[in-house]
C-alpha cells in the first residue's frame, strides 16, 4: 500500500529522498549535477518558507514520489511547485494526481491563488502533459526548452 505523508525530519528518510530525487534528475532526466540544489540538503526548507513537502511512501518505507510547494518570495499569494516526481514504474496510476491534490488543498487553505512552475519541456515532456491536463497555462517558453507555467486556483 502506498501512502502520502508530510515530510518530517524525525522520519529519518532524508537519504532515501535525496537518492530518489537525484536518480530521477541525473539519470532519467540527465540534468547537470553541478546545478545548485540547496533544498536537497534540507527538505524542511519548504515548511520554513511557508510551504510543505509531501512524500509517497511504499510498503517497504521507500520513497516513490515527492511534491513540494513554497510561497513565492515576491508575492505571498503565489506558490512555486517544486520537486514533483513519481517513480517511473508507478506513473499513470493516479498517484501524481493524488500528490498534486495535496498541493491544491494546501493552497486553498493557505490562500495561495496561483501556482507557478518552471520545467524543462524537452526532457520532462510527460510532466508538461500532466500540468496542461490539470489546467496550467504556459506563460513563457525559452529557446532552451524551459517553460514557465501558471495555474489559477479557484
Amino acid at each position: 500500500m502506498i501512502k502520502i505523508i508530510e515530510y518530517n525530519a524525525n522520519l529519518k528518510l532524508d537519504k532515501k529522498i535525496k537518492k530518489f530525487i537525484t536518480e530521477i534528475l541525473f539519470i532519467e532526466f540527465k540534468q547537470p549535477k553541478k546545478f545548485d540544489r540547496p533544498d536537497l540538503q534540507d527538505f524542511s526548507i519548504y515548511k520554513k518558507l511557508n510551504g510543505m513537502f509531501w512524500l509517497l511512501i511504499d510498503e517497504n518505507n521507500d520513497v516513490v514520489g515527492t511534491i513540494a510547494i513554497k510561497r513565492d518570495d515576491s508575492n505571498n499569494s503565489f506558490g512555486i511547485l517544486k520537486r514533483f516526481y513519481v517513480d517511473k514504474q508507478l506513473r499513470n496510476k493516479g498517484l501524481g494526481s493524488k500528490l498534486f491534490n495535496k498541493v491544491i488543498d494546501f493552497c486553498k487553505i493557505n490562500k495561495i491563488d496561483i501556482i507557478k512552475l518552471n520545467n524543462d519541456s524537452i526532457k520532462m515532456s510527460s510532466g508538461n502533459s500532466f500540468y496542461i491536463k490539470k489546467g496550467f497555462k504556459e506563460i513563457i517558453k525559452r529557446k532552451d526548452g524551459y517553460v514557465s507555467m501558471e495555474l489559477k486556483i479557484n
